[in-house]
């Protein structure tokens, strides 16, 4: 009787526990949520572009995974990762961070960041697209503690021939041919955040020096940043930016923060804005939330490209690469982490950002599509167009200095520069002292 009676129960309580089981999967059928708290997000040049790929990401895997932004302005993210690395809370994924010597040393050297060697050996068609010197610097320990970079972003200008339409290419231009050619017209520039587009400027001055180059390359990787600014070339190309602020910068120029800077560009007001080609979106007709900012029947589509004076471009930090994941993070977490990354540089995914943001792949043959594609877009064209073989590349001038200097060093000292209430060499005095404190603090 008893026998009889266990086998019954023995199967009716393996049902319910089945039962049971599937009913808790029934109850916890949601995707695994990824908080990624990101900087290219709000008024961001290039959040609108990211979140419709945060979206495609979303809809892809929905029901397993989601990725929702938490958004947090550039100028605090640093910052704000670091608070949460101090406690123990650092967020599952990082996009990028200025301070890219606090990543390779700290990080790197504490190993609180996934090591995606295992993850690139499984996945070739990512890891040979990567440029070997960012994979070269990623690499500590045996580890590697930062996905490198796949992609290059030489950073210009953007001018609008509806008010300027120069007939000589303005990387062939001298810096002299380039202020004539632009009479009573002024340029976007701004003094407010990290002073984005007037670093910008600074930065392609800076490379147009005889030694630029040379000496700006030799500083920015592992904590070694510049703080001897004897040499002559320093006092040269800030007289020349106090120059051209003073005669070509806008008037709204002394507390301009990025997005007031723009606003007047998309308003038919400035000839020219520095920034990278992230901000095509900005200038695409089709694309309703830019469109919504212009004004004063601005038209995105006269819009062009091009390089600095002198033929140069700034070059962006191609060392650091762009995702990191902590070690800490549950493997839940780390699964919809990778899933993410894999989808961001799927060759769809890849292409598309190449089309909208004008990024280059060195390693990567873009197919047929995508070169129809560019060919059918006048300002990647432009964009392009304006680089050649004898090109110079010069260093972001954010990217040699510590942090402080940087921001907010930097941006304190343009008003005064501007206003004229500083000369050129009290400036360059003034850089070396905030160096020298920086260096002394450790930041």
């Amino acid at each position: 009787m008893f026998k009889l009676v266990k086998k019954p129960l023995a199967v009716m309580l393996s049902l319910l526990m089945m039962a049971s089981v599937f009913a808790g999967c029934a109850l916890a059928d949601g995707p695994i949520v990824l908080d990624f708290l990101m900087y290219v997000s709000g008024a961001h040049n290039g959040a609108a572009r990211y979140q419709a790929m945060v979206d495609r990401f979303n809809e892809k895997y929905a029901g397993q995974y989601e990725v929702v932004i938490q958004p947090i302005i550039q100028d605090d993210y640093d910052a704000k990762v670091k608070q949460l690395a101090g406690v123990g809370q650092m967020p599952t994924l990082m996009y990028s961070m200025n301070d890219s010597g606090w990543v390779s040393d700290y990080v790197a050297n504490n190993q609180l960041s996934y090591d995606f060697g295992p993850w690139l050996e499984e996945h070739p068609e990512i890891k040979d697209l990567l440029i070997p010197q960012s994979l070269e610097f990623c690499t500590r320990g045996g580890r590697v503690y930062c996905l490198p970079m796949l992609t290059v972003s030489p950073i210009g200008l953007f001018y609008n021939t509806a008010v300027y339409n120069p007939d000589k290419a303005i990387g062939d231009m001298t810096l002299e041919e380039f202020t004539e050619s632009l009479g009573d017209l002024k340029i976007s520039f701004m003094t407010a955040e990290n002073a984005w587009g007037t670093m910008l400027f600074f930065s392609s001055l800076l490379g147009a020096e005889p030694g630029g180059v040379e000496l700006l390359s030799q500083y920015g990787l592992d904590g070694y940043f510049i703080t001897d600014f004897s040499d002559p070339l320093w006092l040269s190309a800030v007289t020349k930016l106090q120059e051209v602020l003073q005669g070509y910068a806008a008037s709204n120029t002394i507390g301009a923060a990025f997005a007031d800077a723009q606003n007047l560009f998309v308003g038919n007001v400035t000839a020219a804005i520095m920034n990278g080609p992230w901000m095509f979106g900005q200038f695409d007709p089709n694309n309703a939330d830019a469109v919504a900012n212009w004004s004063n029947d601005f038209d995105g589509t006269k819009v062009k490209a091009a390089i600095y004076p002198n033929n140069i471009c700034v070059s962006t930090d191609y060392v650091l690469g762009q995702y990191w994941i902590s070690e800490a993070a549950s493997d839940e977490q780390k699964e919809v982490a990778l899933a993410f990354i894999e989808f961001v540089y799927q060759p769809e995914e890849l292409e598309l950002r190449m089309l909208q943001e004008g990024n280059v792949c060195p390693n990567y043959k873009p197919s047929d599509a995508f070169l129809e594609a560019a060919a059918e877009n006048p300002l990647l064209q432009s964009y392009l167009g304006s680089f050649n073989e004898n090109t110079v590349y010069a260093p972001r001038f954010d990217m040699v200095v510590y942090d402080s200097v940087a921001n907010p060093g930097f941006p304190n000292l343009l008003p005064g520069l501007i206003m004229g209430t500083m000369t050129p060499q009290e400036f360059v005095d003034e850089l070396a002292r905030f160096s020298l404190e920086a260096q002394a603090q450790g930041h």
